[in-house]
Formats: C-alpha cells, structure tokens, sequence
C-alpha cells in the first residue's frame, strides 16, 4: 500500500503543480489581456481625438472661406452701391466683371480702376497732384523723363506740374483753404 499511497500523493502533488501553473498561465493572460486592451483603448482614443480635430478644422475652413464670401459680397455690394452714388459704371469697352476672364475659383476678374481711384480721377485730384493724367476713363501714371530725374537730383520724384500734371500749387492752396474752414487740419 505504501506504493499507492505514494502514487496518490504524487498525482495529488501533480495536480498541485497544474494548478499552480494553470494559475501561472490564468494571472499571464489576464495580463496580456489586459496590455491589450489598454492598447486597444489608447488607439481609439487616439483616433477619436483625430477625428475631432480634423472636424474642428474643418469646420473652421468651412466657416472662414463663409466668411471670406460673406465679406466679398458685402465688398461687392459696397463698390456697387459707391457707383450707383457717384455714377459710376464699368471702365469704358469693359463691363463691370471684367472681359470675362475667371480666376482659379472661376470668380469673374474685374478689369480697370477701383471705383476710388475713378472718383479721385473725376475730381480731378490725381491728376493735379500725383502727376496722373486721365485717357478717357482709364488713368495711368506719367514717367518722368530723364532730364526731369537728372534735374531733381536723380530722385524720380519730379513734381506734378514737371511732369504735366496742373496747378499744384493752385490745389495745395484750395487744400489750406479747406484746412482753415474744418478748424485747422487734423
């Protein structure tokens, strides 16, 4: 009987050590387990945080380029309204969107002076003190000649009247009188 009892002990010891190592073997893959869903979890709160970062940019974009258009049109409607106050139309052979030419957003490309600078042309102030002279309804600047650079001292600034721009000095004098009036300048 000492054999079977020895035999006895040695399955119960065996089992012991399969429990042992099934224990071993249970408390590593719940570790790994564990390691991978950790992992798991990391990558999609990683993705998540992408994800909305990407739809805030996005929304951003969506909203600046609304914004840009909002802002174009106001502009539009601005320089519209300032034409139909001044009498303002499209430079002249020109229609108000240009020759139907289109940039890469395929926008129209206005063509000619902003309508200020045709305002200023019709008062009649670049040409008087900016050396511009007007060709109908397109205004474009005089180049001094080179004895007009060699005479102000090779600076290409030459005075309006040098250049056939008008009275500068008539116009400087309507400016100090209006000056006076609006209680001294600035």
């Amino acid at each position: 009987m000492a054999t079977g009892h020895r035999f006895v002990n040695q399955l119960r010891k065996n089992e012991d050590d399969e429990d042992e190592l099934f224990e071993k073997k249970s408390v590593e893959r719940r570790r790994w387990t564990k390691v991978r869903k950790e992992a798991e979890r990391r990558m999609a709160e990683e993705a998540a945080r992408r994800k909305a970062e990407e739809e805030a940019k996005r929304k951003a974009e969506v909203e600046a380029q609304r914004r840009a258009e909002a802002e174009a049109k106001a502009c539009a409607e601005e320089v519209a309204r300032a034409q139909t106050e001044f009498d303002l139309g499209p430079v002249k052979g020109e229609t108000a969107e240009g020759d139907g030419e289109r940039d890469r957003g395929g926008r129209g490309v206005g063509r000619g002076l902003t309508p200020v600078l045709r305002v200023l042309g019709h008062w009649g102030v670049m040409q008087d003190e900016g050396g511009w002279e007007q060709q109908g309804e397109v205004m474009r600047p005089l180049s001094p000649t080179a004895e007009q650079v060699r005479a102000a001292g090779g600076c290409a600034a030459v005075p309006a009247e040098e250049a056939g721009g008008g009275d500068v000095a008539a116009v400087r004098k309507e400016e100090g009188a209006d000056e006076e009036s609006d209680g001294g300048g600035r």
